[in-house]
């Protein structure tokens, strides 16, 4: 039945029999638009969706404007949140010369009220093949329908317009339509018909915002923009199908336009002006000075939801898990945006506390302050690595121009978002050119790949100039931002969350034990280092009486530990060893446990990847033309192989430049993955080069240590 679309351009009509599921808006359900229809479609249909949408998802980031961020890979929703507050700031200001009006429209019913001939028009027009444009006509043109009402379907119908909301492929399809409105207002804006806004003064102009149905446009606060704007919304709802509601969409204007005027053009839109609760995508439109003010409804959801839960019906492990994925999650979203002030983050961790009934530090919890931090970390480091998104390039101009964020000074005038975001220091306090060089490849000599040492130690204290100097230069690699707290280099909220977390213990009291080691801190308790993790009791488990030490130990806090092994010690005999052999073992734990949890282990992928730099240049120098490279770390042939993204950041130069030599001066060269069983002499040579620190090159007669080996796997690759 799937296969049959494909093949002839046809579908089964009777596998597009779709079930509408009305699912109630509000409490009080009066009238069909208090409820929205949900489509359940066939599970044969679904695949086909899937197929298509799949298809068509990887194309939506070259046809779709940058201005729309629904269900385009690599846009955010926080990408329209940040840049739409960024210009309602810019509206606040008295210095601004231009008036401006920001209007959010509000669509009625708009994937019901589709039409199809428009979609399959925008579709062609924008490139796509008569016979894909069939495909979806055929998903669209051959629904049935029935209503459920108390579960039972009611009688069939046949639409003529509109698309399904639980359709994977009517979202993609619904932003290619909105595509022809952006198109529209963008071509209006090139022919001065509306003038967009800039929040800087080289900053791009915005005419729009869009994410999904939700509409942000912004315009000069004359008749003449309000006038053209109304008749561009007038021709996409005729062409379309759209509908503007304009009772619930409202209009905003900028600090300069007088109230009569407001009047007039709000009269002429026929939309209410915005009052100060409005929220855009969930989050606050204005902000004002009472900060605690615009915040209050997270404390008041989290306040509704643990009333209706109520304490004393719940177990310790109900209520912990209540609020770890639903009272720690309800703030989430408005924090990946801005910055909730702490007030407010106070006074919800007090209704979680009240409710645990303890305090919930050390439980499992987050930490909404540090969460808060993590999340606006988030938000700089994709303004740091996406700067030919439009919104970048909007806070660019207005906040960093002609210069990187790494580089952004503070400044007063900045938005609510922005106070979130702590710029980095310069290089050095007393350096005025340090703007100037931003990436890497800028400290290197013109036209070489070599370090400009007087750069250099002009930029850096000489400790850390040393340190640079000492660095290899990659002999292909590029600049690119790096995150450390990951192994692939790649951002991750988890990461920065937990490196804040660590941060923040800088100032917590701990044991002399533990500061006097050079453990970072980790969530690790020292009993469980000692004696309870599996490495350690099994080494207390071969001492005789090494029970008694486990029982001694933790059936007691750390602090008595060694108290209660002095005192039982004394109950020995003089000649008794007890207490000295606990003191060996415990240290013995201690350090095996670190060595293992705490070591670096990406050393040995590391020490692979330099040795295989080194067979290279080997190679390189030797004039070999035929080579064959074995490794036994499946990340590192997986990587030449396929250019998987497995390997540690700090290892990928290292290979990247083993492949440049590779591919310019062999001949021919493969990359096999081979267990270390299968190639014992390389292992035994490496055992004894790490064991006696030797360095040395054989080209001609193979060393001794592993002549034993190299006759083992002669005689059974023989036979």
């Amino acid at each position: 039945m799937v296969r049959q679309l494909f093949q002839t351009g046809y579908i089964l009509k009777e596998i597009n029999a779709t079930n509408i599921s009305l699912i109630p808006k509000t409490k009080n359900k009066q009238f069909p638009y208090d409820l929205r229809p949900i489509a359940l479609c066939n599970t044969s249909y679904k695949i086909i969706s899937n197929i298509l949408s799949s298809r068509m998802k990887k194309v939506m980031n070259k046809i779709i404007s940058p201005l729309q961020a629904a269900y385009v890979p690599g846009r955010q929703i926080s990408d329209n949140i940040q840049l739409a507050r960024e210009i309602i700031h810019a509206m606040k200001k008295k210095s601004e010369e231009k008036n401006y009006l920001a209007l959010k429209l509000v669509m009625s019913k708009a994937f019901d009220r589709l039409e199809w001939s428009f979609l399959r028009d925008v579709m062609l027009q924008m490139g796509f093949c008569e016979e894909w444009c069939n495909l979806i006509m055929q998903c669209l043109s051959t629904t049935k329908i029935s209503i459920l009402l108390n579960g039972a379907p009611c009688n069939t119908y046949y639409p003529s317009r509109g698309i399904g909301h639980g359709d994977p492929l009517s979202p993609y399809l619904f932003i290619i339509v909105m595509e022809a409105f952006s198109r529209k207002l963008y071509t209006a804006e090139q022919n001065h018909q509306i003038e967009g806004i800039k929040i800087a003064p080289n900053a791009p102009p915005i005419s729009h915002l869009f994410f999904a149905d939700d509409c942000l446009l912004f315009a000069n606060a004359d008749l003449l923009n309000v006038n053209n704007l109304l008749q561009i919304i007038e021709d996409f709802g005729a062409a379309s199908g759209q509908m503007v509601n304009f009772s619930k969409s409202i209009v905003h204007f900028s600090i300069n336009v007088p109230q009569r005027f407001c009047r007039i053009l709000s009269r002429r839109l026929k939309v209410p002006s915005m009052n100060p609760n409005e929220k855009y995508l969930g989050i606050p439109l204005l902000i004002g000075k009472n900060k605690k003010q615009c915040f209050e409804h997270l404390q008041d959801k989290v306040k509704n939801k643990l009333s209706i839960w109520g304490s004393s019906t719940l177990s310790q492990c109900g209520k912990s898990q209540q609020i770890r994925t639903v009272t720690n999650t309800i703030p989430a979203y408005t924090m990946s945006c801005l910055q909730i002030p702490m007030e407010i983050i106070n006074n919800i961790n007090v209704m979680q506390r009240d409710f645990w009934h303890k305090d919930i530090g050390g439980q499992g919890f987050r930490y909404l302050k540090i969460l808060n931090q993590a999340f606006l970390v988030r938000a700089a480091w994709r303004i740091c690595t996406n700067y030919d998104a439009q919104w970048v390039q909007c806070m660019s101009a207005k906040y960093f121009p002609g210069t990187s964020l790494l580089h952004a000074n503070k400044k007063t005038d900045c938005s609510w978002d922005w106070k979130g975001m702590d710029s980095p220091p310069t290089p050095r306090q007393d350096i005025t050119d340090s703007e100037d060089y931003i990436w890497v490849e800028d400290l290197f000599l013109p036209n070489r790949r070599q370090w400009n040492e007087d750069l250099i130690y002009h930029l850096f204290q000489p400790d850390t100039a040393a340190f640079i100097l000492q660095m290899r230069v990659p002999i292909a690699s590029t600049d690119k931002l790096i995150s450390k707290m990951t192994k692939n280099g790649s951002f991750t909220l988890k990461s920065a969350y937990k490196k804040l977390f660590e941060n923040s213990l800088g100032n917590v009291q701990v044991s002399n034990f533990i500061q006097n080691t050079n453990l970072s801190w980790k969530d690790e308790h020292i009993m469980h280092v000692l004696f309870s993790c599996s490495f350690s009791r099994a080494v207390w488990m071969m001492v005789p009486g090494g029970s008694g030490f486990i029982a001694a130990a933790t059936n007691n806090g750390f602090e008595t530990m060694f108290e209660n092994w002095y005192n039982q010690s004394l109950l020995q005999n003089a000649q008794s060893d007890w207490l000295n052999l606990a003191m060996v073992i415990t240290w013995s734990n201690w350090r095996g446990s670190l060595a293992k949890c705490y070591a670096g282990v990406a050393n040995s992928e590391k020490e692979e990847c330099l040795a295989l730099l080194d067979a290279t240049i080997w190679s390189k120098e030797l004039q070999i033309s035929h080579i064959v490279i074995q490794t036994d770390l499946k990340n590192i042939e997986g990587y030449i192989s396929n250019n998987s993204p497995v390997i540690a950041w700090d290892n990928e130069t290292l290979l990247l430049d083993a492949i440049v030599i590779l591919n310019t001066n062999l001949f021919s060269w493969k990359c096999h993955f081979i267990p270390r069983v299968c190639n014992k002499p390389a292992d035994e040579l490496a055992k004894f080069s790490r064991k006696f620190r030797v360095e040395r090159v054989w080209s001609d007669i193979p060393p001794t240590v592993i002549e034993t080996q190299l006759s083992y796997d002669s005689t059974n690759l023989s036979t």
